[in-house]
């Protein structure tokens, strides 16, 4: 039976009604240990972007004798929450917890790497932007310098990819299912380029924002024409390794060693090898993402004039930059969804608040008001 593939997620996650219900007997696994905090160099001011934030969160006053892991307890049983959640405040990490049963029957647990379905994206933008640091490509290059048998390669620049600009469509279901479940990486690269290549645009480029995870399988395919690497391991080499996320990887990784995730399955997460490749591709920790978006903001991945273009809103009142969510709750990530699993990163560096979670039950439709409830209660 072919799979279903669930990378593809709404360019907005609007606040809907939350779910409900009485409170589950699955406990958490909380913990809490203290890290050495660090100086964040740039960030996005809440109170600077709160009235064109979409995704802004109430402000709460303190309250006294705050029992955050008593509070964020009530809100995952409020929403029968499976998965994980891991929040850091001024470098502590002050709440951790694991929830529910994986696939393969075992306790969820706060170490096993987790899909993390389109925050990938950022992960992907930086890896643009290192090359080009590096002088190895300009985000003002046109997309047919990679690939000139693209009809519309002269009108598109990797800029308006990164922004979600371009015009190109969204990838489809009839897609993947033209594809069979048996290739390699390459040859599903070379199968989905093919395909997107036969595509119209939807849009002229750069009038429209337009979510597409299009964008951002090409511009992996192109980290790899340029860098002479195959993606991820530029990732592994630039990225996971120097920083130490031990337990950061792609699908492709986990697939050919089952103990790597642990008790997620492959054939859960619904992609095909390739196929989800800079656009919903990774798999990551609490632990990780945290370590990542602090090295990110620090400028330790790019330089702080890249973030600085990475994190600027590019089409006023989307709230998107390159690969990332920005103004996002006051501060600056991203959610995703592929197959059973919804993920959500975030921080934001003058409240020196990180935020990821990800979950096998938490429907994207519920991500924003769950997110919201989490952020308010960090926040305090």
């Amino acid at each position: 039976m072919k799979k279903m593939f669930a990378v593809l997620l709404s360019s907005l996650m609007l606040c809907s009604a939350a779910a409900c219900g009485q409170p589950d007997e699955t406990k958490s696994s909380v913990q809490s240990q203290a890290t050495a905090s660090s100086e964040a160099v740039s960030g996005v001011s809440a109170a600077e972007v709160s009235e064109d934030d979409p995704f802004a969160v109430e402000s709460v006053a303190p309250a006294e004798e705050h029992d955050i892991v008593k509070s964020l307890d009530e809100i995952l049983d409020k929403y029968k929450y499976e998965g994980v959640v891991y929040a850091v405040k001024g470098g502590e990490v002050i709440y951790s917890a694991a929830r529910g049963k994986l696939e393969d029957g075992k306790d969820a647990d706060i170490g096993i790497p987790m899909p993390v379905g389109s925050i990938s994206k950022q992960f992907c933008a930086a890896a643009i932007l290192l090359l080009q640091e590096k002088g190895k490509l300009s985000i003002d290059d046109k997309l047919d310098k990679y690939f000139p048998e693209y009809e519309y390669g002269n009108m598109i620049t990797l800029k308006e990819m990164l922004s979600m600009r371009s015009g190109l469509p969204d990838i489809t279901q009839e897609m993947i299912d033209s594809i069979p479940e048996d290739s390699t990486d390459e040859e599903n690269t070379a199968a989905i380029e093919k395909q997107i290549f036969e595509m119209q645009l939807i849009d002229e480029p750069d009038t429209v924002f337009r979510y597409s995870n299009i964008n951002f399988i090409l511009l992996g395919n192109i980290v790899e024409k340029v860098s002479g690497e195959k993606y991820i391991d530029f990732l592994h080499k630039n990225f996971f390794d120097p920083l130490g996320m031990k337990h950061t990887g792609n699908i492709a990784e986990m697939k050919a060693s089952a103990e790597w995730a642990g008790g997620v399955m492959y054939e859960k997460i619904d992609a095909q090898p390739g196929i989800t490749k800079g656009a919903g591709d990774l798999l990551s920790t609490g632990e990780d993402i945290n370590i990542w978006l602090k090295a990110l903001s620090e400028g330790k991945v790019i330089t702080e004039k890249s973030f600085k273009a990475m994190i600027t809103d590019y089409s006023s009142g989307e709230g998107y930059g390159y690969g990332i969510r920005c103004p996002f709750f006051g501060g600056i990530g991203h959610p995703g969804s592929i197959g059973i699993y919804t993920s959500f990163d975030y921080i934001n560096t003058d409240e020196d608040v990180v935020l990821f979670f990800t979950s096998g039950n938490l429907n994207s439709g519920n991500m924003t008001p769950f997110a919201s409830s989490i952020l308010n209660e960090i926040r305090m």
